[in-house]
């Protein structure tokens, strides 16, 4: 089974490059306008992501995440995760984050592909059991794919 889940926010193309969640947040930015903006980036990014993820997991009907063996999202910074992919995880998926990347960092368009070969090499899936994997687009787009392993 393979399906897949997109979206697209071109409105916070307004927001990038000046301040968005690819940086880290400057120190001391408790209040600023920066922050709230940062905050603000950060929601609309989790609605994008939160609607490829549940197209790709209604069409899998699996609308409750309990075959979701694994989880893997752009090869981004973990706070980055943190803050714009995990929350838009079903509750049931987000204990089953993998963060591959270590070697690699973001490769933009490749985090997918190279999500899903490392899945394969290190054979991370039963029989039955599906994968997540959630991309993400600097223009503030959204992927979200579901594999199962036959």
């Amino acid at each position: 089974m393979l399906t897949t889940g997109r979206a697209g926010n071109p409105r916070l193309e307004n927001a990038f490059p000046r301040f968005h969640p690819f940086r880290p947040l400057p120190p001391a930015l408790d209040n600023s306008a920066a922050l709230l903006e940062f905050r603000t980036t950060a929601q609309e990014i989790r609605a994008t992501v939160g609607t490829a993820v549940q197209q790709a997991l209604s069409d899998a009907d699996l609308h409750d995440a309990d075959r979701i063996q694994v989880v893997c999202t752009a090869r981004l910074r973990p706070e980055t995760v943190r803050y714009t992919v995990l929350p838009a995880l079903p509750e049931a998926a987000r204990d089953h984050l993998v963060a591959f990347g270590d070697t690699t960092g973001h490769l933009g368009a490749g985090d997918t592909i190279a999500n899903l070969d490392d899945l394969l090499r290190l054979d991370m899936l039963t029989t039955g059991g599906c994968a997540l994997l959630v991309g993400l687009g600097a223009g503030f787009t959204a992927t979200a794919l579901v594999v199962e392993r036959c």
